[in-house]
């Protein structure tokens, strides 16, 4: 059963996360308090698995790209179906225990039962990285020794904003919504996040009924779609995220460290790595660097994959903004042509742009980098000394983009290569080594 697989590493990974106080960060760079850099985190978690929380609210929320964290009472006959949807679209689904009971009554062996045969009905029904967070029913707390074995984070609902690293992660404070809490109309939720923001903190909602659902504290869909809507027009200052990854993301920053291994003037490698296991915490972190001097703009990949954001200036230093999971490789940071820096979070390269390989020499993979302003046919090809082609690394029609590939060297035998680009009427050569 999945959770006894879980009880089995779980206690590890918190052994390593709660022993990160500092971040090691090399001078130049800096760590996002949030993703993006944004002011505050905000999460909206739905209790108890009421029906318009599917039909209502999760559309509202994929409307607006946004994330929320559904906590399941699995013997309240959970629509499975709907919940796997939501899922499979990135929504978090939470345990709110089998019987949703009062703690308090509850020995330890009983919690145990209570969480365990929840996490095992999710497991079951659900895939992905789901049941990792619980929230307490009543918001009154259990053991937090079994808790902190079983989960990576605990709602309660203490009312209050909490701060960039809570003191207690099994017990993160929420804010109950509706006709019975203390937030009920637009105005009330955009005063509370604004609120967040001012103060760089984490706000969690706690929403039960919506619109004519028989649960507790009803709270309208109208109003629930403005405070989305609000969020959504003040993106640079509101992430929204799920309850389980912003637990992840506080994990992942706390332990971060980012290290340069080799700096050139064409290529940056940065090592971005943490102590907590990656099968759980692999959300990507949002990292700053000083762009340096004789760099116009850069790229930033990660195993192969653009991982730039944007090209920022503050107070007239200029920054290249990426996101990196952390121990998922190696981050290349590539001095890239002119771009075409606009206020969305897409940029497109207005030149083309042939990297030196890396490694260089190599054994028996490397990466080549490169971006075309336009849309092309793109033959990247590798040759011998004498000049015969030996591989053929890319053919085919590409849009404008930045663009890494691997070439795997393993069946050929040390020595010099060349490897050339050709896109329109651009053509490049760059020599490369194999050393075995």
């Amino acid at each position: 059963m999945k959770t006894k697989l879980i009880n089995i590493f779980i206690p590890v990974i918190l052994t390593f996360s709660l022993s990160c106080y500092s971040q090691s960060v090399k001078a130049l760079y800096e760590v996002g308090t949030w993703y993006g850099f944004r002011s505050s985190a905000i999460s909206y978690t739905f209790d108890d698995n009421l029906p318009n929380q599917y039909s209502v609210a999760v559309p509202l929320f994929d409307k607006y790209g946004f994330k929320l964290t559904l906590y399941t009472v699995t013997s309240w006959a959970p629509n499975w179906s709907k919940i796997r949807s939501a899922a499979a679209n990135g929504h978090e689904v939470g345990n709110h225990t089998v019987t949703h009971p009062n703690f308090s009554t509850l020995s330890v062996d009983q919690q145990r039962a209570e969480l365990e045969v929840s996490s095992d009905s999710i497991h079951a029904n659900v895939p992905g990285l789901n049941g990792m967070t619980l929230a307490y029913p009543f918001c009154v707390l259990g053991s937090d020794t079994l808790v902190s074995r079983l989960f990576i984070g605990a709602r309660g609902c203490s009312g209050a904003i909490e701060p960039k690293t809570p003191a207690n992660l099994m017990n993160i404070s929420s804010i109950i919504c509706g006709s019975l809490g203390s937030i009920n109309s637009t105005a009330a939720f955009n005063a509370k996040a604004n609120n967040a923001a001012s103060s760089k903190g984490w706000l969690v909602y706690l929403i039960h009924a919506i619109n004519n659902d028989s649960g507790y504290s009803p709270l309208a869909s109208t109003c629930l779609d403005s405070s989305l809507l609000y969020l959504k027009n003040n993106g640079s200052k509101f992430w929204v995220e799920s309850f389980g990854n912003v637990v992840r993301y506080i994990r992942e920053r706390n332990c971060l460290s980012v290290q340069e291994k080799s700096s050139t003037d064409t290529l940056i490698t940065i090592a971005v790595t943490d102590t907590l296991n990656n099968e759980i915490f692999n959300y990507p972190v949002s990292i700053r660097r000083v762009l340096p001097d004789n760099w116009s703009s850069a790229g930033a990949f990660q195993n192969g994959t653009s991982i730039i954001d944007t090209l920022i200036e503050i107070d007239s230093v200029k920054y290249v903004e990426f996101h990196a999971i952390p121990n998922g490789g190696d981050v290349l940071l590539t001095r890239m042509a002119a771009l075409d820096v606009q206020e969305s979070e897409n940029s497109f390269p207005k030149e083309y742009y042939l990297s030196q390989n890396y490694p260089n020499p190599f054994n028996p993979s490397t990466t080549i980098l490169f971006n075309i302003p336009s849309r092309y046919f793109v033959s990247l090809k590798v040759f011998d000394i004498v000049g015969r082609e030996v591989a053929e690394i890319v053919s085919e029609e590409l849009s404008m983009g930045f663009y890494s590939r691997r070439w795997n060297a393993e069946k050929m035998s040390s020595g010099v290569y060349f490897y050339r680009i050709q896109a329109g009427s651009f053509t490049e050569t760059k020599k490369l080594i194999l050393l075995k």
